[in-house]
């Protein structure tokens, strides 16, 4: 049975980037652009407490106006042991001191336009893993079957809900549920959106 020990936890729809490709569909029409407040997070924590790991995502994390505050108080907010986040990078510079906090940094190279910032990142934290920068068009359409993600250890938590893979927020018909304290359980019922997803294999 698929075991749940990470949450990709949306802190932001907001993102420095527009990139038509955005596994999320972040400013692609598909969201609105929304600072999640303290008060969300509160809320997510209540049920989400425990988890092993979560990781900040977006959107782009470091454009929320509470980042740092956030990086400081997720650990103890939601009781996990691991926090990490994806970044674009771009923003890095202006969060030096927020960087500390993160068990580890998951980064995506674009090309010389954030090669500066990855080169701080690698600088200033002792774990940074670099993503492929290479994105699959949004104008293709996989081939239904379930990728990696479907059967990964993570979920997300965007815009309220829960989705039972981390691309699940930007796929159009992709089905997301509240949180409710029986979460684990419902959340592997939630039908998987590879019929739709250009992730799919």
């Amino acid at each position: 049975m698929r075991q749940i020990t990470c949450i990709q936890l949306d802190i932001t729809s907001v993102c420095d980037r527009a990139c038509p490709d955005c596994c999320c569909g972040i400013n692609m029409g598909m969201r609105p652009a929304v600072h999640h407040p303290w008060s969300y997070f509160c809320d997510a924590a209540f049920y989400l407490y425990g988890v092993e790991r979560v990781d900040l995502f977006g959107g782009e994390p470091t454009t929320h106006p509470l980042f740092a505050d956030i990086a400081r108080e997720f650990k103890k907010l939601f009781g996990c042991k691991i926090l990490s986040m994806t970044t674009d990078g771009f923003r890095v510079v202006r969060h030096k001191e927020a960087l500390r906090y993160f068990d580890f940094i998951q980064a995506t190279p674009y090309d010389e336009r954030n090669a500066p910032a990855m080169a701080f990142l690698k600088a200033n934290h002792p774990d940074v893993r670099f993503f492929p920068g290479d994105f699959v068009p949004r104008s293709r359409i996989g081939g239904g079957k379930p990728c990696a993600r479907a059967y990964s250890e993570t979920i997300a938590y965007a815009d309220g809900k829960l989705w039972p893979c981390t691309p699940g927020p930007g796929i159009p018909g992709a089905t997301g549920i509240p949180l409710t304290a029986d979460w684990r359980q419902r959340i592997l019922d939630v039908p998987m959106p590879c019929a739709t997803c250009f992730l799919s294999e």
